[in-house]
């Protein structure tokens, strides 16, 4: 069986982790989120959500979610912490590696599974893009990473190298392929979002958090115009890469004035695909 672990102190660890991730669809990235970050975010965890569900309304919150996780849509407008997770050396270095230069963030979540139990037992098997082209292709134009933040580990059940099949298998040919990936605090994981997995629980009860984030290259829709709700003076603040990954350079004009103005005023820039 092939090892789906590297670790980030290592030389060589971008080459070896991007191989595994192609041939089998994840793979685990040791010694990559400090102890500092992790301890604000979970610092700031009651804060992120109890903000989020004021600003939405306790109803809408409540409904929006999905099967015991409770969802934070794009923290970082909340709480600036998350913009670390952008900034990770380990994250540019893979994102630029597969996507290139003009990559964009997609979505970033915030998680936090609370009724482990149930989430389990509702959910399906399931890949997270559907996309019109051979799914072989799909690491080029998507790369998923996440980030186990809690205390308690994340626990996958995955299909390895289903993210190279044409066609969706029957659920007997997935059950039969199923392997156990657990991801720990301080971890980072690379995903193929093609790949056909499921969360799943050690034990109810236990509370799970993480950080997700999706990017892409900027001819796929984030979920968000991300420079529009930070507004100009906060993403101001932010180091020009960031504000790069947050889609400065890949929006879509406003007006017809935007097409003509200077080529380092527009709101996009030439040469993305």
């Amino acid at each position: 069986m092939i090892t789906t672990s590297v670790d980030s102190r290592h030389a060589g660890w971008r080459n070896e982790a991007l191989r595994v991730l192609g041939e089998e669809g994840y793979v685990t990235v040791a010694h990559v989120v400090p102890q500092d970050l992790i301890d604000r975010v979970l610092e700031s965890a009651d804060r992120t959500k109890e903000h989020v569900r004021r600003m939405v309304g306790p109803r809408n919150f409540e409904k929006a979610r999905q099967q015991g996780v409770s969802e934070v849509r794009m923290p970082f407008a909340v709480e600036p912490v998350f913009f670390e997770f952008l900034e990770l050396p380990q994250v540019l270095e893979v994102v630029d590696e597969v996507l290139g230069p003009h990559a964009i963030l997609r979505f970033q979540n915030f998680n936090t599974t609370e009724d482990q139990q149930d989430h389990y037992r509702s959910q399906q098997l399931h890949q997270n893009f559907r996309f019109p082209l051979k799914n072989d292709a799909g690491r080029a134009v998507l790369l998923e990473i996440g980030f186990p933040i809690g205390t308690s580990p994340l626990h996958f059940e995955v299909v390895p190298r289903s993210h190279r099949l044409g066609e969706p298998p029957g659920p007997a040919a997935l059950d039969s392929q199923l392997r156990r990936v657990t991801w720990r605090q301080g971890e980072m994981f690379l995903f193929d979002p093609f790949v056909w997995h499921r969360e799943r629980v050690a034990e109810a009860g236990t509370e799970s958090l993480s950080v997700f984030q999706q990017f892409c290259r900027p001819f796929i829709k984030p979920h968000a115009d991300y420079c529009h709700v930070l507004g100009s003076e906060a993403l101001g603040r932010l180091p020009a890469r960031t504000r790069r990954l947050l889609g400065e350079h890949a929006r879509v004009p406003k007006s017809m004035a935007d097409f003509y103005l200077p080529e380092e005023q527009r709101p996009y820039r030439s040469g993305q695909w």
